[in-house]
């Protein structure tokens, strides 16, 4: 009889043991299943802010669409012509409309054209809403004809042509609107000269002889950055 009953106490106390054993890892369970939950929420989290910076980048994409539109609109008006790339944001001037040929001193019709071009550009950047914001820079550049391979003295005058002809094109706007605002605008914008390293041809093609005024926007990741507070 006696052995019965300790029998019965060693299976109760079996039974207790293992009940005790379980509890740990319903708790682990409990701790695991919250980490899930929360590694959820955070996900969600983040799919909703990406959404959001999409959507926000949609708009401005829209923008940068708009002022080109706006652009070619009142250029049209005031007769300019002028090519338009909206995938690189460049704005392309042939050379002799403002220079003459190896000449980097601006022609007097060069110095019409351009009072006639600024105005309209600068307008139309700083009356389309959050432009400005969109710009990283403006540039702009002077590009020759002729690539005769890379002899150093050739592209050597090269380089120094377009790039005194994109200065004086620069000089030129900052002497003649003196105001703060302009001077504010064209402090901003940067002038290169990229000779006849991007030439098509060994020959002299006029369209590769050109004054570039480039529009810089954001890129993709740095909207994404932006917009994510990164």
């Amino acid at each position: 009889s006696s052995i019965r009953i300790d029998d019965s106490q060693s299976k109760r106390g079996r039974l207790s043991h293992m009940g005790r054993r379980r509890k740990p890892q319903a708790s682990e369970n409990s701790f695991w299943i919250s980490i899930g939950d929360v590694m959820s929420v955070l996900l969600l989290l983040f799919i909703l802010m990406v959404s959001v910076a999409f959507l926000q980048i949609g708009a401005s994409n829209y923008t940068q669409k708009k002022i080109f539109e706006e652009l070619r609109k009142e250029l049209k008006e005031k007769q300019i012509i002028v090519e338009i790339d909206e995938a690189s944001g460049s704005i392309q001037i042939q050379d002799e409309i403002l220079f003459r040929r190896d000449d980097e001193t601006l022609k007097h019709a060069g110095e019409i054209f351009l009072s006639n071009f600024f105005p309209v550009l600068r307008s139309v950047i700083q009356k389309v809403d959050a432009m400005e914001d969109e710009i990283v820079a403006i540039e702009i550049i002077g590009y020759t004809s002729e690539r005769k391979g890379y002899y150093t003295s050739f592209t050597s005058k090269m380089m120094s042509l377009s790039l005194n002809r994109a200065s004086n094109v620069w000089y030129y706007l900052w002497e003649t609107w003196p105001d703060e605002e302009t001077r504010a605008f064209l402090s901003k914008v940067k002038v290169s000269g990229y000779g006849n390293m991007k030439a098509t041809s060994i020959e002299d093609l006029p369209r590769d002889r050109k004054v570039v005024f480039q529009i810089h926007f954001k890129g993709v990741l740095e909207k994404m950055a932006n917009y994510l507070g990164m």
